[in-house]
């Protein structure tokens, strides 16, 4: 999922919703701070997306953090 995010992005770098996807992606798979870079990346592009950013962060300090959680197991 993230490959395609990125390639995805490569063809449309403005589209802020892009970003924000590939921003929730990466917080999923335990890239905290490559996540933050793009849901800032979003913002830049439609400060909008604030709400959508604080959200995750508040997630991340509420202990929804995936990086402080057990590694999902694999199939």
């Amino acid at each position: 999922a993230v490959n395609r995010l990125q390639n995805a992005i490569m063809v449309s770098p403005g589209d802020p919703n892009l970003h924000l996807l590939l921003g929730k992606t990466l917080y999923q798979t335990r890239r905290p701070s490559e996540a933050l870079a793009q849901l800032d990346a979003a913002i830049s592009a439609d400060p909008r997306l604030r709400p959508d950013r604080a959200a995750i962060l508040a997630n991340w300090s509420a202990g929804a953090n995936p990086a402080s959680q057990p590694a999902p197991a694999r199939r």
